[in-house]
């Protein structure tokens, strides 16, 4: 699915996998990656989608510094930065916002941007040598391609304001503990684990999976305008019309696996 280098994208029964070659957001990756998730998100022969990186020690690494210190002057290194962050939040909303599930699979270092990145995700699994963390305050910069706004809504204002105003790298363990993940595994199964999860999902029916996470994702700013259970009634009558209801039925009652079909 196109030329750009700097992801990669294979699809194996059901599951998409899109595989990360650089460790910072530059501009091409930027580019790759929103053409990548407009394709797989359209894609019905898509139902999960996985985030994995290239590199072994290093998931993500953020923003490209070296962009940034390419800048003559604060004036063109703050032009820099803004076109930067604009095209890295609509890289953290094609994930968010997207129909299907994603899962940020880390094995090594997600910082800053890597952090932000894991946690627009739907589920992060992390192996246990992973560590996070958002070093931004170092920069003299903020976590602003959504680590400000996603961070307390996932782990709380608290522990959010602990990690984003210190700055400090947290292990696997301590961001499990904390909510910032899903699940814990040991290093050599991670990839195991993740394609466990990830075929437990896709066998399940496409549009109940996808109607699941439109309003969870959606069900706090909705529940605050008052629309919490308008958009549950839609997401239940979706799944109400859909032939997989009557197959998920139907199975059930034969004592056999279902076959959904996404319609």
């Amino acid at each position: 699915m196109g030329e750009n280098k700097a992801v990669e994208v294979s699809i194996k029964e059901h599951v998409a996998t899109i595989l990360m070659n650089h460790q910072t957001l530059t501009p091409e990756f930027r580019q790759g990656f929103i053409e990548a998730m407009d394709k797989l998100d359209k894609d019905n022969n898509v139902r999960v989608i996985l985030l994995k990186s290239s590199h072994p020690k290093i998931f993500f690494a953020g923003g490209d510094i070296k962009e940034m210190a390419a800048g003559t002057d604060v004036v063109d290194v703050f032009s820099m930065i803004r076109s930067a962050m604009s095209d890295s939040y609509r890289v953290m909303e094609k994930l968010e916002y997207a129909k299907k599930p994603s899962i940020a699979v880390v094995d090594g270092a997600a910082m800053g941007g890597g952090c932000e990145l894991s946690i627009a995700c739907d589920l992060t699994i992390a192996s246990e040598t992973a560590t996070f963390g958002f070093p931004e305050v170092k920069l003299g910069l903020i976590a602003s391609a959504g680590g400000v706004t996603r961070l307390p809504k996932r782990i709380g204002k608290q522990r959010a304001l602990d990690l984003l105003l210190t700055g400090r790298r947290i292990s696997a363990q301590e961001a499990y503990q904390l909510g910032l993940i899903a699940r814990v595994v040991p290093k050599d199964s991670l990839h195991e684990e993740v394609d466990k999860i990830a075929t437990q999902i896709a066998t399940n029916a496409p549009i109940a999976v996808q109607s699941t996470k439109a309003v969870v994702a959606y069900g706090e700013s909705i529940l605050e305008r008052g629309l919490g259970q308008l958009s549950i009634d839609t997401s239940l009558e979706n799944c109400w019309k859909s032939q997989d209801l009557m197959e998920g039925i139907q199975a059930f009652v034969q004592k056999r696996t279902p076959e959904f079909k996404g319609i």
